[in-house]
């Protein structure tokens, strides 16, 4: 194969490499589980948070479509929830995706009393997503609320409470991200060698 020849193919491959990292987003994901609880549990199970078992409509992680879903106003069933202990233990809750997923959204369903989630932090990766307030909730059925952030990869989620609405401890009924459909790959190496390679090519050539 001819040096040009050679060039042009080690750019495709490399751009086909580093375009893979990108792609569309837009569905809804679930936690897989939860890597730290640094305010325990006073009542409920934690994977009430992430397992669907409340929701009025379920969903299936990384599948459905996350703006969608949310604008069919999906409820939680404010009896199947968790609950911090008594203090209030403000505090922070690290969600685990499986994978690393580009993330552009978060849907919380909170409590529909003063336990409530009102001030947060969204972290991605230890990364600031952002700061947000959370609207308090009155209904029996506990309506979905999303924040969005300017897109972030990674793949663990921390939501961090900083403040509630006069209650004793922090309730949570449900909670979800918005991201690509497929994972973010690993760095490819496999493409900066090809670049690098390409690089040398043209060096010698000229």
């Amino acid at each position: 194969m001819r040096l040009g020849h050679l060039n042009t193919a080690l750019l495709g491959a490399a751009l086909l490499l580093v375009g893979a990292q990108s792609v569309n987003a837009g569905v809804i994901r679930g936690a897989v589980g939860v890597l730290s609880n640094s305010m325990g549990t006073g009542d409920g199970s934690i994977a009430n948070t992430f397992n669907q078992t409340g929701l009025s409509a379920a969903y299936v992680s990384g599948v459905t479509d996350y703006d969608t879903y949310v604008a069919t106003h999906p409820t939680n069933n404010s009896a199947n929830a968790w609950a911090s202990p008594r203090g209030p233990a403000l505090g922070f809750i690290d969600y685990d995706l499986g994978a690393v997923f580009n993330l552009t959204s978060f849907a919380l369903w909170t409590q529909n009393n003063i336990n409530g989630i009102r001030d947060f932090e969204i972290l991605v990766d230890g990364i600031l997503a952002g700061s947000f307030v959370a609207a308090q909730e009155a209904a029996a059925n506990i309506a979905v609320q999303k924040f969005d952030f300017a897109a972030l990869s990674g793949q663990v989620v921390r939501l961090n409470v900083l403040s509630i609405y006069g209650g004793l401890n922090v309730n949570i009924g449900e909670v979800a991200f918005e991201s690509d459909v497929a994972a973010v790959p690993m760095p490819a190496p496999l493409a900066l060698v090809g670049l690098g390679i390409l690089g040398l090519g043209l060096h010698r050539r000229a």
